[in-house]
């Protein structure tokens, strides 16, 4: 449980972050009686059905379920956790935030602060050097040969690492930085003999983001005239950066991925910033040379499918046949877009426009049929033998998929491209399956917009009751017990308002901070929902009401438990259980009678409880 300092922290950038405000930054909010409502932007809609109650600090959607308090929003909207929410929010308000949200790394926070912060300064300052140095001529040359104007050079950050007489003794005494702090990010390179070298002199900088859009890391690429072997250097492992968690341009593109419901992956950075240039802003790549489980189960938070528009050479045509076997594994759904020849998004781009890439994009196969036309063009021959080959792989990727229904989709299309019974390739998919067993890939988190569960409607009635009028929490008390809940999220609700019912300061989205979020989006959409009863005399009729039918649903499941064991039991032990099947039977006729009656029996039955 997070301690008092923890909850006073993030109650005081709640407080400080007004949900309208906050909402209505980033969609256009319309007042509607006492609440605002809009479009929501987890799902489209053309009847706003996404309401914001300032008075309570909630949202929820009616439409998709979405809902929660300012942070769920940030962490929804943002694709974020609630620590980096919690971070995002704190910024916004100017306020200082002292919890360390990345215990995982290792680090100290402030040793963790300060790294960023070198990344950071180190990010601006190559971007100035791009501008202003003379030893930059080449790389605004470059830049400008390519096409990328300074608007997208700025919104990419694109810098330029000075080559000659650079002195990062006085560079870091400046800025009150050590030299280990550069060694430590990657910059510098310790050398045996003693000193350090420069790990991206004389190269095009592109800075790496996390998904919060921190600088993490940095790659360089060499300039024209430049004869080191090394196209591309990337910042070493650190303790911020991990190539194989990392996607490249994943802080620009989130929103529209979320959007479109699709991630587009490239190759290269250069291919993802001429994508963002025409318009595909969901265009990501995977930091480093492939495509890892890490990179997939972050793109799986986001959306369930991909599209792959890697290079059109054997070594573009080999990294999609990796990737897409990662990708299913995921459980992502994979479609891999045929380049020209010789092409990728880049060149394709900037010789033939927006409209012909899409053409591309659009013309995109599924991953089986890919991999099957790629295998099945390798082979010298058509023979049984090369069927078989073929088979055998695409039947490994089938096996990747986590789902037994695509699975079995999957099967249907490999047959009919393969011209081979989708039952003989389920039989082989078996054995192949037993022989192999696919591991096990860690839970993933949950998907962007989860469908709403049902819940039992009396049970939702009775929180919104108490959350409206916590005196009816005096007549709930006494009869319902929390084990008469079927469901566990509208049991905790209840026992934490009973438990406040006489607490006016009680604030239940705060008490829910550390509670699943499930539990924070069912409490928003109660909270939010404006259907009040105005006078107490209603609120006491609602509650009866809903006790007795929450007695109802009880009595009728005791007395189905009671018939099912009546059926098999015979003498003695059968009279008494149609004594018992009776007097429910006659409880189950009181309820019916309207409260007059059933408060009298509840009292009884609730004396014979405590007596027993």
């Amino acid at each position: 449980m997070p301690g008092p300092d923890f909850k006073t922290t993030i109650e005081t950038i709640r407080d400080h972050n007004e949900i309208t405000e906050v909402i209505g930054s980033y969609v256009q909010l319309k007042r509607a009686g006492s609440s605002f409502k809009a479009c929501c932007p987890f799902h489209k809609e053309k009847t706003p059905s996404f309401h914001v109650n300032p008075t309570r600090q909630t949202f929820h959607c009616f439409g998709c379920g979405a809902g929660g308090d300012v942070f769920n929003f940030i962490m929804r909207y943002e694709s974020l956790d609630f620590m980096q929410a919690a971070r995002r929010l704190a910024e916004r308000a100017g306020l200082a935030f002292d919890i360390d949200p990345g215990a995982s790394t290792g680090m100290p926070k402030s040793q963790k602060d300060a790294l960023l912060a070198l990344h950071a300064q180190l990010a601006v300052w190559y971007q100035r050097c791009l501008r202003e140095s003379g030893q930059a001529e080449t790389a605004r040359t470059y830049l400008k040969d390519r096409g990328l104007d300074d608007t997208t050079v700025e919104t990419f950050g694109i810098g330029y690492a000075p080559a000659r007489d650079m002195n990062w003794t006085a560079w870091a005494r400046k800025r009150d930085y050590a030299m280990e702090g550069l060694v430590q990010a990657g910059i510098l390179v310790a050398k045996e003999e003693g000193g350090w070298y420069d790990r991206f002199a004389d190269r095009l900088m592109f800075p790496i983001h996390d998904e919060t859009g921190r600088v993490i890391g940095f790659s360089g690429r060499i300039l024209p005239g430049d004869t080191r072997p090394a196209k591309y250097v990337n910042s070493p492992e650190t303790p911020l950066f991990t190539k194989s968690k990392v996607i490249y341009a994943l802080h620009l593109a989130k929103r529209e991925i979320l959007d479109k419901k699709e991630a587009l992956i490239c190759e290269g950075q250069i291919d993802v910033i001429r994508c963002h240039m025409a318009g595909f802003r969901h265009a990501v790549a995977a930091q480093g040379t492939a495509i890892t489980d890490q990179h997939a189960r972050i793109l799986k938070r986001f959306t369930d499918a991909v599209r792959l528009a890697l290079d059109s050479d054997e070594a573009g045509q080999n990294a999609a046949l990796r990737s897409t076997d990662t990708l299913i594994e995921a459980g992502l759904n994979v479609r891999v877009a045929r380049l020209p020849s010789g092409d990728d998004p880049d060149t394709l781009i900037r010789r033939d426009g927006a409209t012909a890439f899409l053409s591309v994009l659009d013309a995109a196969q599924p991953a089986l049929e890919f991999q099957i036309d790629t295998l099945m063009s390798r082979e010298a021959t058509m023979d049984d033998a090369a069927i078989r080959r073929t088979a055998r792989a695409v039947l490994d990727s089938i096996a990747r998929s986590p789902s037994e229904l695509e699975r079995e989709n999957l099967l249907q299309r490999a047959g009919a491209r393969l011209g081979i019974r989708p039952d003989l390739l389920a039989s082989e998919l078996r054995q192949q399956m037993r022989r192999t067993p696919r591991r096990d890939t860690p839970e993933e988190p949950a998907a962007p917009l989860p469908d709403m569960p049902a819940y039992p409607r009396e049970e939702l009635e009775i929180v919104r009751l108490l959350m409206q009028h916590p005196h009816s929490a005096e007549l709930f008390a006494r009869y319902l017990e929390p084990g008469h809940f079927q469901s566990g999220i509208c049991r905790d609700l209840y026992e934490r308002l009973l438990a406040h019912a006489y607490d006016e300061h009680f604030d239940l989205m705060a008490d829910l901070l550390a509670a699943p979020e499930e539990a924070r989006r069912v409490a928003a959409m109660l909270l939010t929902e404006e259907r009040f009863l105005a006078e107490d005399m209603q609120s006491e009729k609602a509650a009866q009401d809903l006790v007795v039918a929450m007695y109802k649903r009880i009595l009728e499941l005791e007395r189905r438990n009671l018939d099912q064991r009546r059926r098999q039991a015979v003498g003695e032990e059968a009279k008494r259980l149609d004594m018992e099947i009776m007097e429910i039977t006659l409880n189950q006729h009181t309820l019916r009678s309207g409260w007059a009656k059933a408060g009298p029996m509840l009292e009884l039955m609730k004396t014979m409880r405590a007596s027993s």
